[in-house]
């Protein structure tokens, strides 16, 4: 399940409903409506350790290198926050605006040619 809005969005595992509201998810796109977007398990986000589709780049405090557009998803064990980027990005908070698992070593992993 995803919540958020603007190419900015918190990535969490889940089972059964859950509220879709910042309380649940942190605010990943502060002062702009915030929606949920789920897909069932074996056919998205967190279908395996990095998710269908989404390759790792690299460690937190080092950079995601790729070529030409990408998002790119910063965090771990299924707290993500997500950007887009062309040609790259640090993989650091400075370049994701917050922390999804707050003293916890992050990743990131990148999803080539994503608008």
């Amino acid at each position: 399940m995803r919540y958020g809005a603007d190419n900015r969005y918190v990535y969490r595992n889940v089972t059964g409903g859950v509220p879709c509201s910042a309380k649940v998810f942190g605010d990943p796109a502060y002062g702009e409506h915030k929606t949920c977007e789920y897909q069932t398990a074996g056919r998205g986000y967190e279908n395996v350790k990095h998710g269908r589709g989404w390759e790792y780049c690299g460690s937190e405090g080092g950079y995601c290198s790729f070529s030409g557009p990408g998002e790119v998803r910063y965090g771990i064990n299924g707290k993500f926050v997500v950007r887009h980027a062309i040609n790259g990005i640090p993989c650091a908070l400075s370049a994701f605006g917050r922390d999804p698992a707050y003293g916890e070593n992050k990743q990131c992993f990148v999803r080539l040619g994503s608008r």
